[in-house]
C-alpha cells in the first residue's frame, strides 16, 4: 500500500510505525536476534558460572545494541523507502558509518558533562563543597539541560546511517532537523517511553518478579531472569528503530518539503536525490503531494 510522504499527526506517526512494525514482524526480529541471541547465551553462562553479567552487559550495552540500533534503522527505512535491505547488506553498512556513530556519541557526552562538571565545581566553590543544596541546585539545572540536549540529537542515529555524514555533521543535521520541533519529539518519545513501558518492560518486570518471589535465591531464576530482559530488548527496540525513522522523514517532510532535496546515501552510498521519478520513493502521483513510501 503506497502512502504519501508529508507531515504526519502523532497518531500517524504511531500508526505507521506500528504497521510498519507489524508487516515486516519477521525481519525486525530477525535483525534484532542476529545481534542480540549470541549475548543471550553469553549473559547465561556469565550468570550460571560468575553468577553475574556485568561483563556482558558492558559489551552488550555500548557496542552490540549501537549496532543493532543501527541495522534497524537502514533496514527499517530500505523498507519505508521502498528499496529494501537483507540483514547482512543492513548491517555492512551500518559497519561502514560506526565510527561515526560512536564519535557523535562521544561529542554528546562531552558536550552533557563538561558544563554539567564546570557547574558542579562552581556550585561547590560559591555553597561549600559536600552541602545538600549543590546536589539540589544541581540536579534542577542538569535535568532539563539533559532532557533539551537528548531530545535535540534523537536524529544523530537516522542522520548518520541514513546520510551517510560525520560524527559533527550528524550532530548538526539532528539539530537542524529538531529545531523548532522540540516538543513534539518529545511528545513522540514520550508516548514510545510509555507504550514500551506498559506493553513489554512492566509485564517482563512482573514475570521476573514473579520468579524471584517463587523460587527465591534460585539459579534457574536469575537465568530465566536474563532471557526474559533480552527477549524483552528484542521486542522493543525494533519499535524505536521504526518510531525513529517514521519521525525522521516526517521532519524532513516539514522543514517545507525543502529538506527532502538533500541528498539521501543511505541505500548503496551513492548520493541519490529525492524526485518524483527517484527508484528510492517510488512514483509521485502529484507533485503537490510528493514522493509516495510503501508500507
Amino acid at each position: 500500500m503506497l502512502q504519501e510522504l508529508r507531515p504526519l499527526s502523532i497518531i500517524e506517526i504511531f500508526e505507521r510505525a506500528i504497521r510498519l512494525y507489524c508487516h515486516h514482524f519477521a525481519l525486525l526480529m530477525s535483525m534484532a536476534a542476529w545481534a542480540l541471541v549470541p549475548m543471550i547465551v553469553l549473559a547465561v553462562l556469565s550468570e550460571i558460572v560468575w553468577h553475574t553479567t556485568e561483563i556482558v552487559d558492558w559489551v552488550q550495552n555500548p557496542f552490540v545494541l549501537v549496532l543493532a540500533q543501527g541495522g534497524l534503522v537502514l533496514a527499517i527505512s530500505g523498507v519505508y523507502l521502498n528499496q529494501p535491505l537483507s540483514i547482512r547488506e543492513a548491517y555492512r553498512l551500518c559497519l561502514r558509518r560506526y565510527l561515526s556513530l560512536w564519535g557523535a556519541s562521544i561529542m554528546a557526552g562531552l558536550a552533557i558533562g563538561i558544563p554539567l562538571m564546570v557547574l558542579a565545581l562552581v556550585l561547590g566553590a560559591v555553597i561549600g563543597p559536600g552541602e545538600a543544596s549543590v546536589l539540589v541546585i544541581l540536579g534542577l539545572l542538569a535535568v532539563p539541560y539533559i532532557v533539551y540536549l537528548f531530545i535535540r540529537w534523537l536524529m544523530i542515529l537516522p542522520t548518520i546511517m541514513l546520510e551517510d555524514l560525520g560524527a559533527a555533521d550528524g550532530l548538526q543535521r539532528s539539530w537542524y532537523l529538531t529545531g523548532g520541533m522540540f516538543w513534539r519529539v518529545a511528545g513522540v518519545w514520550g508516548l514510545l517511553y510509555l507504550l514500551t513501558f506498559f506493553v513489554v518492560s512492566l509485564p517482563t518486570s512482573a514475570m521476573t518478579l514473579g520468579m524471584n518471589l517463587l523460587l527465591p535465591g534460585q539459579a534457574i531464576t536469575s537465568v530465566i531472569t536474563v532471557i526474559v530482559t533480552q527477549l524483552g530488548n528484542i521486542l522493543t527496540m525494533p519499535l524505536a528503530a521504526v518510531v525513529t525513522v517514521v519521525l525522521y522523514h516526517d521532519l524532513r517532510v516539514r522543514k517545507k518539503g525543502q529538506d527532502l532535496r538533500a541528498p539521501l546515501r543511505a541505500m548503496d552510498g551513492l548520493e541519490k536525490e529525492f524526485s518524483a521519478h527517484d527508484p528510492i520513493t517510488g512514483p509521485c502521483i502529484d507533485p503537490r503531494i510528493g514522493p509516495q513510501v510503501q508500507i
